[in-house]
């Protein structure tokens, strides 16, 4: 069996890549030393984490710990970095990975810097996501009811479709159902996975707008931490990225109450 990529490798990889950061914004403020926050990719799910350095003198990160590695392709512990961020100044410390990206996953960190450690928090306050064209945006957080879709929920003419899903471990599922038109018979299409006891954990729905005007709405639920990112595409091209969290996602009417459909979508495409 082939050994993981250690982290300490992969953040020393990393620090030779440093002139890059600038392409994240530099969340936090003034008041905490060292800050942190992730640049994910929507399609992957891969994590950058950077640091910023918010004082006027260099802060060296002598290591990292991850502390949590539900489905992490990365080994918990301790990892030497070595990594001095000048002051004013953003770098990339470490990225993680999701070992099956059918699965849902969880990790935690703590970065130790010069004399004493910094703890940070396991959930940035922002999220920067890459989107289909590679150009990144960062994602707001909104209290879930708050959001209004650029593209209302279609719920005629609904049926099962077919799906394959590479690499589904034993026993897991993934079922699709399609809404649509006359004139756009795919308009609406909800992919619910679920595991081998029938429990729904990741919710991904596509809504698509008439072909004239470009618009279209995006919903992905990681259903097991209860969080959310939601996307909207308005005329012109542009795009609208939203972060939400809670246990109401799946009542939400401004979702849909995505749990009524996950209820619907196992009873009915079961068998087909």
């Amino acid at each position: 069996m082939s050994k993981l990529p250690s982290l300490s490798l992969v953040v020393l990889t990393l620090a030779a890549c440093a002139g890059n950061a600038g392409n994240a914004p530099p969340p936090g403020s003034a008041s905490e030393p060292l800050s942190t926050w992730d640049v994910v990719e929507a399609d992957t799910g891969s994590r950058m984490i950077y640091a910023r350095n918010n004082t006027s003198q260099p802060i060296t990160i002598e290591s990292i710990t991850i502390t949590r590695c539900e489905n992490l392709r990365q080994n918990c512990g301790d990892h030497p970095a070595h990594l001095v961020v000048p002051p004013g100044k953003s770098l990339p410390v470490f990225h993680v990975d999701r070992l099956s990206s059918r699965l849902a996953w969880s990790w935690g960190y703590r970065i130790h810097t010069a004399p004493r450690p910094v703890t940070m928090s396991t959930g940035p306050t922002r999220t920067v996501v890459t989107g289909p064209t590679g150009a990144q945006t960062t994602a707001q957080p909104i209290a879930v009811d708050s959001f209004r879709a650029a593209v209302p929920p279609i719920t005629t003419d609904a049926s099962c479709g077919h799906i394959t899903v590479p690499d589904l471990p034993e026993g897991h599922r993934a079922l699709l159902m399609v809404f649509g038109t006359p004139s756009q018979p795919a308009a609406r299409r909800i992919i619910v996975r679920y595991d081998a006891n029938g429990n729904a954990y990741d919710y991904n729905e596509t809504r698509t707008g008439p072909p004239e005007d470009g618009t279209a709405t995006w919903i992905t639920i990681d259903l097991v931490r209860q969080r959310g990112l939601v996307r909207n595409a308005r005329a012109g091209g542009t795009s609208e990225w939203y972060t939400v969290t809670g246990g109401t996602l799946t009542t939400a009417q401004s979702l849909d109450r995505p749990a009524e459909m996950i209820a619907r979508i196992k009873r009915e495409c079961s068998n087909s």
